[in-house]
C-alpha cells in the first residue's frame, strides 16, 4: 500500500471515528445542559418561597404515579382508599393527578419540579395575635413549573370547589363572600378589588372545605403559584376585605426571597424524586401554633408555654436542617437522610471515622455496625433542660403535641443517645465498663430454610492495638 493509500485510509477512520463520537458528546453535553437549566429552575422557583419556612417538599409530577406504585406494592390493603382519593381528587381538579399525562395535558412541566411550602406563620406575629394582636398569617405555598402558562392557568381555574371565583368572568356573589364583602357594596367597588387582584397575577380565588381559609391562584413569570392562607389566632376568622385588605394583598405579592440552599437541601430537593428539606428553628414555630391555633386565650397560653421547650431545642440543636431524599423503584426503595451541621457544630470526633468490624456478608438480611467508643463520647455533649432526663422529655412532648416526639428525635438524636447511655450508665455501671472496654461491634444476621446465622464481632481497646473478639 502506497503513502496516498495509507494517508487516505487514516482519513477516512479518522472522519468516522470524529463523526461516532460526536453525538455521544453532543449527547453527554445535551445532559449537562438540561441539568444546568433543571437547576436554574430550582432556584427560580425557590426565590418565590417564603425564607422562614420549615418544611418544603419537591417532587417531579412524573415520579408521582412510580412512587404511589411502590408504596402500594408493599401495602397492597391500601389500594381501595388510594382509588378513591383518586376519584376525589379528579372530581375536584377535572384530572388525574397522579397520571403524567394528565399534568401535561394541562400545561405543567412534568420534569421540572414542583415545591410545596408548607404551613409557615411567623413567630413574633404569631405570639402578638394571642396577646390580642393583629391576626397572624399561615402560609403554605405551591409552585407549579408550567410549559404553557395560558393553558395551564385556564385549566386550573376550572377547579371545582364549592365556593370560588373567576377573574376572568367573576361573579360578584361569590367574589363578596370569599372576601367578606358587605353585601352593600357597590358593583364599582367590586370591579376595583377584581382589577388590583388581576394586576397582581392572580386567575383564581376558592375556598378548599372543609379546611377553611383562601386558595389563590396567580401566575409568576413561567410558574403558577397557588396560595393557601388562613388565619391564625384565639377564635375561627374569616377573611373579611375592610378588615384584611393589606394581610391578604402582602400574602399574595410576596416579593422573591433570597432562600439559600444548605448541602442537606440541595441533595433533597435538586437530587432526588421526592424531597423534603426541615429546618429545625422553623418547623418548631409551625408545630407549636399547629397545636394552639383556635384554642381559647387561656389554653393557648398554657399549651405555648409547654412547647417553648422545643423552640429552645431547635435552637441549640447540632443540625441547621435536614435533608430526606427517597427513590423508589418497582424492585427498592432508597432512602437518603442527610443532617446539616450547625455553623459552631463539630460532630467529627463522636460520628465519624475509626475502625469499624470487618464481618461481610452479601446475603446477610440484617448489617449493624457500630463505634462504642466514639458513641460513649456523645454522652459529654452538652444538653439543654429539656434533656435533663428521658422521662422529663417524653412527658413535655405529650404535653406539647403531635410531632414533638419524633420532631425531637430528629434534630437532637446525639444528644438523646448520650442521655440514654448515662441513664443506662447510671442503672447499671457494668453497661458504661462494656462500652469503654470495646471499641467497636457489629452484628450480622442471615440464614436459608433450614437456618438462622447470627454472628457478632467486637474490637477490645488496647492500649497499643485492636484485638477482634468473635462469637
Amino acid at each position: 500500500m502506497s503513502w496516498r493509500s495509507s494517508l487516505l485510509v487514516l482519513l477516512v477512520c479518522a472522519c468516522a471515528q470524529e463523526a461516532y463520537a460526536a453525538p455521544e458528546a453532543a449527547s453527554g453535553a445535551g445532559a449537562t445542559t438540561a441539568a444546568a437549566s433543571q437547576r436554574a429552575q430550582l432556584e427560580d422557583a425557590l426565590g418565590y418561597l417564603d425564607d422562614d419556612a420549615g418544611l418544603i417538599v419537591s417532587v417531579r409530577a412524573r415520579q408521582l404515579q412510580p412512587l404511589l406504585d411502590t408504596l402500594l406494592a408493599s401495602a397492597p390493603e391500601q389500594k381501595g382508599a388510594s382509588d378513591l382519593m383518586a376519584l376525589a381528587a379528579i372530581a375536584i381538579l377535572g384530572f388525574h393527578p397522579l397520571q403524567t399525562s394528565a399534568w401535561q395535558a394541562i400545561g405543567i412541566d412534568t420534569d421540572a419540579r414542583i415545591l410545596v411550602q408548607l404551613a409557615t406563620i411567623d413567630r413574633q406575629e404569631a405570639e402578638a395575635a394571642d396577646r390580642g394582636g393583629p391576626a397572624a398569617l399561615w402560609r403554605t405555598r405551591i409552585v407549579l413549573p408550567v410549559r404553557d402558562l395560558s393553558l395551564a392557568s385556564k385549566s386550573l381555574a376550572r377547579i371545582r370547589l364549592r365556593t370560588s371565583a373567576r377573574l376572568e368572568e367573576p361573579k360578584e356573589a361569590a367574589l363578596a363572600e370569599l372576601l367578606g364583602f358587605n353585601k352593600a357594596i357597590s358593583k364599582g367597588a367590586s370591579e376595583a378589588v377584581t382589577r388590583r387582584l388581576r394586576k397582581l397575577g392572580v386567575f383564581m380565588i376558592a375556598r378548599p372545605e372543609p379546611m377553611g381559609g383562601l386558595l389563590i391562584a396567580s401566575t409568576r413569570a413561567q410558574s403558577i403559584v397557588l396560595d393557601w392562607i388562613s388565619l391564625y389566632g384565639p377564635t375561627a376568622m374569616r377573611f373579611r376585605w375592610s378588615k384584611h385588605e393589606s394581610l391578604l394583598l402582602a400574602a399574595i405579592d410576596r416579593r422573591p426571597r433570597a432562600l439559600r440552599l444548605d448541602m442537606a437541601g440541595a441533595n433533597a430537593l435538586a437530587e432526588s424524586e421526592l424531597g423534603v428539606w426541615i429546618r429545625p428553628v422553623q418547623l418548631a414555630t409551625s408545630l407549636s401554633a399547629a397545636e394552639v391555633d383556635g384554642l381559647a386565650k387561656a389554653s393557648v397560653i398554657r399549651r405555648h408555654r409547654r412547647c417553648e421547650p422545643f423552640h429552645e431545642l431547635a435552637e441549640h440543636s447540632a443540625f441547621s436542617a435536614i435533608g430526606m431524599s427517597l427513590a423508589a423503584s418497582p424492585e427498592r426503595v432508597d432512602l437518603n437522610l442527610r443532617w446539616q451541621l450547625a455553623a459552631s457544630e463539630d460532630l467529627h470526633d463522636e460520628l465519624v471515622g475509626g475502625t469499624m468490624p470487618s464481618l461481610v456478608d452479601e446475603d446477610a438480611s440484617l448489617r449493624l455496625a457500630i463505634d462504642l467508643e466514639k458513641l460513649g463520647r456523645l454522652r459529654k455533649r452538652e444538653r439543654v433542660p429539656l434533656l435533663a432526663a428521658w422521662d422529663r422529655l417524653w412527658n413535655k412532648a405529650s404535653a406539647c403535641g403531635r410531632g414533638s416526639h419524633v420532631f425531637a428525635l430528629a434534630i437532637a438524636w446525639p444528644e438523646i443517645a448520650g442521655l440514654f447511655l448515662e441513664e443506662l450508665s447510671a442503672l447499671d455501671p457494668s453497661a458504661a465498663r462494656l462500652i469503654g472496654d470495646f471499641g467497636a461491634a457489629s452484628v450480622l444476621v442471615s440464614g436459608s430454610d433450614e437456618q438462622v446465622h447470627l454472628s457478632a464481632e467486637a474490637y477490645v481497646r488496647r492500649p497499643s492495638d485492636a484485638t477482634a473478639a468473635r462469637w
